[in-house]
């Protein structure tokens, strides 16, 4: 999950968006480092600043995507980047 959004990140940069390019990696970083298993709920809770499974650094459009790569096992945004990277 958390190459999915180091993959996202690298095609922001490439693109010369370090504002979005940025955010991925620090929620990469922070995906990386979890140490319970991330599902739907862990997800959710992520959301909370109270909840002891807050993930700093995954806002809701990042999390948007987890769940998306969590139930397709992809991510449009990200198939987007890969296509017009290939282009």
């Amino acid at each position: 999950m958390w190459q999915m959004l180091s993959e996202l990140s690298m095609h922001y940069f490439k693109e010369k968006n370090a504002n979005a390019g940025a955010t991925y990696r620090k929620a990469a970083n922070a995906i990386k480092e979890v140490t319970w298993e991330i599902d739907e709920a862990a997800i959710k809770a992520s959301q909370k600043k109270t909840d002891p499974h807050n993930i700093d650094g995954v806002g809701k459009g990042t999390a948007d995507k987890l769940k998306e790569f969590l139930k397709t096992g992809t991510c449009e945004k990200l198939e987007e980047k890969r296509a017009a990277a290939a282009s």
